[in-house]
């Protein structure tokens, strides 16, 4: 494991953490050295599918974006051949983001681009018009190849909770389409609000229950999942009858199985993170995937599941409970629409990387 060449202190809260961790992760260069030296050893160079280029800043990009963009650009700097696994693009509310994406995706060294979902695969071909064009492509999240290997699972997870049983996973968000503080922290009430409204609503109408699951836990308070997650854990106690609230908290260590088989007993997922929709697809589960970022939506239409996806903001109990009860009344229906969406999406990334292989020989050359 290699620091990051430059820190994001957006992942911390707090002026000490923020400043005392980003210099930490910025001043070891020891480490930073053994990146970069790992880069020049290299025969090629693969930019890990499920990373995330984009910018909220309007005038130069804060450092999230370099934390994807500089082993990039120093892979090419190096000449070695690199491809861009599937991810999400956009937006880059900054000139500076787009001519610097624009300048590394145009680079001779970069063979192959996948973009995760249409909008995104639309936005490069914006950026990169004519022939260099040609090095994109569409492909879905590499999540959808996951399939169950020969090595042993860990013992299952059982949900002993009365059904029909609701996964929930929240997360905190900073709402980047408004500015100031006091907005970002009502909108991240809002939505928490809703969630926990509905999730009571759902336990008192259809006698359900709740199973609490955070699924990402750092690096950093805003990227901790934890600490949303007790906060509805705490409010809906205060609403749904004993034995019918679980809190699952896996290890940091568990593998996407832990989730997948926590979602495949639950008649439904209500989704914030992204991979927590993708997981539930996988489980055969009906999804309501609550919509962040672009990648959300965008990848559910793909599915043609968008009419499951909401938007976070502004986000209404009642739009979630309709669609709940839409799930509660299917007959298997839905599940066997995922199904069948899930295997063409495995499909799909069959044939892209296939071809990719193909075009290599099974090797990369420049």
């Amino acid at each position: 494991m290699f620091p990051p060449l430059i820190a994001a202190p957006s992942l911390y809260s707090g002026f000490r953490d923020k400043v005392g961790r980003s210099l930490r992760t910025t001043l070891d260069w020891p480490g930073q050295k053994r990146l970069i030296d790992r880069i020049r050893s290299s025969d090629f160079v693969i930019g890990s599918g499920g990373g995330y280029f984009y910018s909220h800043r309007r005038r130069f990009p804060g450092p999230m974006f370099f934390q994807n963009y500089l082993p990039l650009r120093i892979a090419a700097a190096f000449q070695k051949p690199v491809v861009l696994f599937p991810q999400s693009f956009g937006p880059l509310l900054s000139p500076a983001a787009g001519r610097l994406l624009k300048s590394l995706l145009a680079n001779r060294a970069v063979q192959r681009v996948y973009a995760r979902e249409t909008a995104s695969l639309a936005y490069l071909q914006a950026l990169l018009p004519g022939s260099q064009g040609g090095k994109l492509d569409f492909c879905p999240d590499m999540a959808f190849a996951l399939k169950k290997g020969e090595r042993s699972d860990p013992p299952r997870r059982t949900l002993n909770l009365p059904k029909p049983v609701a996964a929930l996973t929240v997360r905190s968000w900073d709402f980047p389409e408004v500015s100031r503080v006091r907005d970002k922290r009502a909108r991240q009430e809002q939505y928490l609000g809703a969630v926990i409204e509905a999730c009571g609503e759902f336990g008192r109408r259809w006698n359900g229950s709740v199973a609490v699951v955070p699924q990402v836990r750092g690096p950093g308070r805003f990227e901790n999942d934890e600490i949303p997650s007790k906060l509805v854990r705490a409010e809906l106690q205060k609403r749904l009858p004993p034995g019918h609230l679980a809190y699952i908290g896996l290890p940091s260590d568990a593998s996407p199985w832990a989730l997948v088989e926590i979602f495949s007993q639950s008649d439904l997922v209500l989704a914030t993170r992204f991979h927590s929709a993708l997981f539930g697809l996988l489980a055969g589960t009906p999804v309501i995937s609550l919509a962040y970022q672009p990648k959300s939506r965008s990848t559910m239409a793909w599915l043609h599941l968008d009419e499951w996806s909401l938007p976070i903001s502004p986000l209404r109990p009642e739009a979630l409970l309709r669609l709940a009860e839409r799930i509660v009344a299917d007959d298997g229906g839905l599940k066997e629409t995922i199904r069948s969406r899930v295997d063409a999406a495995r499909a799909v990334i069959g044939e892209k990387l296939g071809a990719l292989a193909a075009s290599w020989g099974g090797y990369p050359s420049s």
